[in-house]
């Protein structure tokens, strides 16, 4: 995938989707995150989190999108795929999109937009800063409708993470 060609509204779309997802998934009773993963102009897999559903502490959404496209597609399939997620992801995600050999993500919205104090001043950048890794990092992508989407929820369920 040539990504010098892909352009800030052509990431619209698929954040698009991602949102949508995300509301599936907080009206399962999940956090309201969600996460795509592109390969050229395709969805190849679009999750919510599911914690809440499986009971699985590792069902973030970022986690389930990267196992299904592995299972599938196999490893190598991912470093040619984009990540969408609607919020920043956790520390453990972000590693994990490190691993699954993934280049470029693209944010809605950031922790310190959301004013998440749990994480202190984690960002991806900063851990890949942390460990001498690299990651293409795209933020600002409909981002005010990810912090609204995601203020709605928290205020409708009086949670935050």
């Amino acid at each position: 995938m040539d990504r010098s060609k892909i352009t800030s509204a052509s990431h619209v779309p698929f954040m698009r989707a991602a949102l949508e997802e995300a509301a599936r998934a907080a009206d399962s009773g999940n956090t309201a995150v969600a996460a795509v993963l592109r390969h050229g102009e395709t969805i190849v897999a679009c999750s919510g989190s599911r914690v809440e559903t499986t009971g699985d502490p590792l069902d973030h959404a970022e986690a389930v999108v990267i196992r299904e496209v592995a299972g599938r597609f196999g490893r190598d399939f991912l470093a040619q795929c984009i990540l969408y997620s609607t919020m920043e992801p956790c520390p453990m995600c972000a590693w994990a999109i490190h691993l699954a050999g993934i280049h470029t993500i693209v944010l809605g919205a950031r922790h310190a937009a959301l004013g998440r104090r749990d994480l202190g001043t984690f960002t991806v950048e900063s851990l890949m800063q942390l460990t001498g890794q690299s990651l293409s990092v795209i933020s600002g992508v409909l981002e005010q409708e990810c912090v609204a989407f995601r203020g709605t929820w928290s205020r409708r369920t009086g949670r935050l993470l």
